[in-house]
């Protein structure tokens, strides 16, 4: 686990590589790299459970430091070992560390302390309210909540929209510890050919295609979109649904698909890397998730010129315009979203339109590089205000 190249900042993702906890650990491997080569050094820490993947980054001099963790032990076990193993390698790296940038929950109370220890700079990214609630939350009272708060005190948040940037300040967050930073996207300059990449990917040529990526999570609402899915090909039945991801309702899915007759018209692929290629073969996609912060695949989505249905929830509706550059729709409603699918797979032009002005939107505001050099700027300041407060001490 050791380090032989000089200092560095610290991100740390909570979930395991590969899938890296879905679009969230997703953004932060795309941020490193694009760190690193305006160098700004960047290392990944995050559990490894994978013993082909740890091996491999041990081959190498990597990006990602893999923290060896056994597979299929209950989550308590797995979190407090995951720390104590957390705080080793925090112990025997502290004189590279620059400073710690946790995207996500798992290992907070470790990294959090160390960098107090340490005296480093620490920032969190808040990936959705629920991650806020569960460690800020200031009512009902906590504990453990009580003293995560007081640790990170004089540390910078990293709000993805302008609802959590709210919340945080009513939860009494001092506003000059919150930074507004969006998720970003690279958008590629050239759009690939629909039908090269169907042939490629073995998908239909001929057929309308929707997509979703992201975690099989009940956050996602996935069991909702299915029921989309039933009213809709009653119309059009020479479509396709393909999910892209993994997740706890893998398995309930795949049982809802069995019982209602739908494995001929949706593939559940699971974690594929190529998501980007199931994008560019697409038609159409769709993100019916409860809560986001602000959603990785819809971002890369609308780089790619897609034309994108979405939930009405806090995050989307930060990046999609309702009728300019794509669609938001409400909960509880699948039949106003089969109507509005099947408005869309008979006007491909309306579809040309609205993948054009997603993509221009992400371009103009959601760029990664945009992205990045928030990110920049952010570290700039902290930094040099902790030098500043050292040497006054």
């Amino acid at each position: 686990m050791n380090d032989k190249r000089g200092k560095y900042l610290l991100f740390a993702i909570d979930h395991p590589l590969p899938f890296a906890g879905g679009g969230a650990g997703q953004m932060a491997l795309k941020l490193a790299r694009a760190l690193n080569l305006q160098n700004f050094p960047i290392r990944i820490v995050m559990p490894a459970t994978d013993a082909k993947y740890i091996l491999n980054k041990r081959s190498e001099d990597a990006l990602t430091i893999p923290i060896p963790m056994p597979q299929h032990i209950p989550e308590p076990i797995f979190s407090l070992l995951y720390n104590w193993r957390l705080a080793v390698f925090l112990s025997r790296q502290r004189k590279k560390l620059t400073g710690i940038h946790l995207h996500g929950l798992r290992g907070i109370f470790t990294l959090v302390l160390m960098a107090r220890i340490l005296k480093l700079p620490f920032y969190v990214t808040v990936l959705s309210p629920h991650n806020w609630s569960n460690f800020y939350q200031t009512s009902p009272a906590n504990i453990y909540r009580r003293f995560i708060r007081n640790l990170l005190d004089p540390h910078i948040y990293v709000a993805l929209n302008k609802h959590m940037k709210k919340r945080m300040l009513s939860d009494g967050v001092k506003k000059d510890h919150i930074r507004l930073i969006p998720n970003g996207s690279d958008v590629p300059e050239h759009k690939l050919d629909r039908v090269c990449q169907r042939r490629e990917l073995g998908l239909p040529l001929d057929q309308f295609l929707v997509v979703y990526a992201g975690r099989l999570h009940p956050q996602k609402n996935i069991l909702f979109l299915l029921r989309i899915w039933r009213i809709f090909i009653r119309q059009h039945n020479r479509s396709h649904l393909i999910l892209l991801g993994d997740g706890p309702q893998a398995q309930i899915i795949k049982n809802y698909l069995i019982q209602h007759d739908l494995t001929r018209t949706i593939f559940l692929k699971g974690y594929v890397k190529r998501v980007t290629s199931f994008m560019q073969a697409a038609d159409i996609f769709v993100l019916p998730s409860k809560s986001e912060g602000c959603s990785n695949a819809l971002l890369e989505a609308m780089a790619h010129g897609l034309t994108c249905l979405a939930s009405a929830s806090s995050g989307n509706d930060e990046l999609i315009c309702d009728g300019k550059n794509g669609y938001l729709l409400p909960f509880g409603q699948p039949d106003l979203w089969a109507q509005r699918l099947h408005a869309l797979a008979v006007d491909p032009a309306q579809r040309e339109g609205l993948g054009r002005e997603a993509r221009q939107t992400v371009a103009g505001h959601f760029s990664l590089d945009r992205c990045m050099q928030r990110h920049i700027q952010m570290y700039h300041d902290s930094m040099t205000s902790s030098i500043d407060e050292r040497a006054s001490e």
